[in-house]
């Protein structure tokens, strides 16, 4: 592992001279948050034996939690842990939400959680700029090596990258910067840290980060700007500022960090050179022997690499963190735990794996994995079955929870899908992905249908389509659309754009009356019905002529110049019938609202955005909304809940399903990243740009962190 900087945050000294009391850890197994409030109100935090805080001064405290979920969370356990009665709460806040990602209708332009109100912090820029500016300077970049001819290395093509390609290596530079200022590392010494036998490889691949090194930060300095990774930072040392400018304030009490970034790190040796400043740490492994825990800061796939990162950095020996008190483990937690602990032992010291199958007891392991059960679904579909038939049998016990907790967004849905046909709404954590939804179909559908100059399939998708009312009565678009179908579609097409598709309906019209055409379906059409027809397709060429004036230019054209089209467009599709004023549903719920906020966002005249053609839009546009998701406000059962891996930390749901354990999915396939295997200098860089790693840590974190009442899915 790299040195750390020991000039950051307080003296070294103030750090070794903690007492070992003000460290925790609540084992894993137990109920983490639960477990913090009932020491708070027990007075054993944060200090344990400390007398119990009268009612009126829980509100001095001060909790920092890592996420938003779990800041709620808390406030729930503190409920339940009072008896249910009325209490003035802690001061809950997350820390910045350093974990969760950045999407286009998530932007944290004004990350909440820190105290101190910014206002000599600049404004971050927003998600929406920085992936258009990103993907600009993407495409500018390979002009630039075109006009020097050689492929694009490390994209292995010789032609130029589609503004679709261009825009999702921006999102994978989002994510580099994001971790590199995350972690405060200097990507300056990347030229020295590949092997002399890669370097011409190499040096191209260091050509493209210099959208990172040069080209970015002069654009953030020109528009007066910072990352939103880097106003975390500051926000967060501000808060760390304040805390040590007045030390005898409240309690203060940094819980549930199982990864810190190094401001994370200065504001938590802030706080435990306070008075009255403590730290918990989630499901530190205190089994695992010395040995094996000396291996792990070697392995950053490790559940355990985060917590032995941040000890190391506080100068914290593992030995001196005690259980909090309250959260003691049980028999079979510990036994379970320590039976976890081996199996996920750093791979260099797996041959003691041979000592603990010596001394192992067959027995004592059996009463170890009493309440766990491993399922093996044939398909799928039979998975998501038995995870909902699970979830449901956990509500026929009053008061017990339980949760799905996957990587596998698929399996995610079909749980919720099976739940909600038994009248049970579940909360999905990470919500559903936008293209899926109502709106999200149908501005996919609008497009596509354009760029597919108006196939049969594609305007037949777009007629059929909830949303699409062109003026007209729901029953009546949907006659006029089934009238078109049997005319046109139902024999064969050879017709191009709009105006193939009048001129089928003509052709229909001439065979009828001539009887070549003798389908009963086609025959049996009253004249309305082919007035129906003809005057739906006349709607459709009045609704698509933003559309359909862009797609006859070659030239490139500005972004917003087809986001301005595309609304128009969707918006006359969807257009209510004179005289009701209930306003179209597009942009209605939490879906129209996210449509309603990504499309505005693309509009604003402000944005440095690429100019591209009509062909290239439609992908364009799909790899800007690809990974956006839209979570719902709408009731969820209370004892029921699918989240993802971050989302789970630091909750205990009385039964746990993990499901989607199959390689690829979980664990995930490792994205390699741009450096080559077996370069390492010591610096961190390789880590940092092994994006997986990370991934695996906190997959197997996950995996790790739940000791009871546990399901395992395949």
């Amino acid at each position: 592992m790299p040195p750390h900087d020991q000039s950051i945050g307080p003296d070294t000294k103030l750090r070794s001279a903690v007492s070992s009391t003000r460290v925790f850890t609540v084992p894993s197994g137990r109920p983490f948050l639960p477990a913090v409030a009932s020491a708070v109100l027990a007075g054993d935090l944060p200090r344990p034996g400390g007398p119990r805080p009268d009612p009126l001064d829980l509100p001095r405290f001060t909790i920092l939690l890592p996420t938003r979920r779990a800041a709620r969370a808390l406030q729930e356990a503190f409920r339940v842990a009072s008896g249910h009665r009325a209490i003035l709460l802690p001061k809950i806040r997350p820390l910045a939400a350093v974990d969760e990602d950045l999407t286009l209708l998530t932007s944290l332009g004004t990350p909440d959680g820190a105290a101190s109100d910014g206002a000599d912090i600049p404004p971050a820029i927003s998600e929406v700029e920085r992936r258009l500016v990103l993907t600009e300077l993407v495409l500018r970049w390979t002009e630039v090596m075109r006009r020097a001819g050689g492929p694009l290395v490390p994209f292995g093509t010789t032609g130029l990258l589609t503004p679709a390609q261009a825009a999702n290596l921006a999102k994978e530079l989002t994510r580099l910067l994001d971790l590199i200022e995350t972690e405060g590392v200097s990507l300056h010494g990347l030229a020295e840290l590949v092997p002399a036998e890669h370097s011409e490889h190499w040096q191209k691949t260091l050509e493209f980060l210099k959208i990172v090194l040069d080209w970015w930060p002069a654009h953030l300095d020109e528009r007066g700007l910072i990352s939103p990774a880097e106003r975390r930072n500051r926000l967060i040392r501000a808060e760390a500022q304040r805390f040590a400018a007045d030390p005898h304030q409240g309690p203060v009490i940094v819980a549930g960090i199982a990864r810190s970034s190094p401001a994370t790190t200065e504001l938590i040796q802030v706080v435990l050179g306070l008075e009255n400043g403590a730290v918990v740490l989630p499901g530190l492994d205190q089994s695992l022997d010395e040995t094996g825990w000396a291996h792990v800061q070697e392995h950053p796939e490790h559940p355990q690499y985060g917590l032995a990162d941040l000890l190391s950095r506080l100068g914290i020996a593992r030995s001196s963190v005690e259980v909090l008190p309250g959260s003691e483990p049980g028999r079979r937690v510990s036994m379970r735990g320590a039976l976890i602990s081996e199996a996920l032992r750093p791979a260099s010291t797996t041959h003691l794996w041979s000592q603990f199958i010596d001394k192992a007891d067959a027995a004592v392991i059996r009463e170890a994995l009493d309440g766990v059960a491993l399922i093996e679904a044939p398909t799928s579909q039979d998975e998501a079955e038995v995870i909902a038939l699970i979830l449901r049998h956990t509500l026929e016990e009053p008061g017990r929870t339980a949760a799905l907790i996957s990587p596998d967004r698929l399996l995610a849905r079909r749980v919720a899908n099976r739940l909600e046909s038994w009248g049970i709404s579940v909360d999905d954590s990470a919500g559903r992905p936008f293209r899926k939804t109502v709106p999200g179909a149908f501005l996919d559908l609008v497009i596509h249908a354009a760029s597919r100059n108006f196939e049969p399939a594609a305007v037949m998708a777009v007629l059929k389509h909830p949303l699409t009312r062109l003026g007209l009565p729901a029953g009546d678009i949907r006659r006029a659309a089934r009238a078109l179908e049997l005319i046109a579609f139902r024999t064969d097409y050879f017709g191009r754009g709009l105006d193939g598709i009048e001129a089928a309906i003509e052709r229909a019209d001439l065979q009828v009356a001539s009887r070549t055409r003798r389908q009963q379906a086609v025959v049996q059409l009253k004249d309305s019905d082919w007035k129906a027809a003809r005057d739906l397709v006349r709607r459709l060429r009045q609704a698509y002529q933003p559309l359909t004036d862009l797609y006859a230019r070659s030239e490139p054209q500005p972004l917003a110049k087809f986001v301005q089209a595309h609304v128009a467009v969707a918006e006359a599709l969807a257009q209510l019938p004179d005289g009701n004023d209930s306003g179209s549903p597009l942009w209605q719920g939490e879906a129209g609202e996210a449509a309603s906020v990504l499309l505005a966002g693309l509009l604003d005249p402000t944005l440095v955005a690429p100019r591209i053609t009509a062909a290239d839009y439609p992908d364009f546009y799909r790899s800007l909304v690809a990974d956006e998701n839209v979570r719902t406000s709408l009731p969820a059962h209370p004892r029921l809940f699918i989240w993802g891996l971050l989302e789970s930390r630091l909750q205990c749901p009385d039964v746990v399903i993990l499901g989607g354990l199959n390689e690829g999915t979980w664990p995930h396939t490792p994205d390699t990243g741009p450096i080559p295997p077996g370069t390492h200098d010591g610096t961190g860089l390789r880590i940092l740009l092994f994006p997986g790693t990370k991934k695996s840590a906190i997959s197997r974190y996950a995996f790790s962190r739940f000791k009871k009442n546990i399901h395992y899915s395949t």
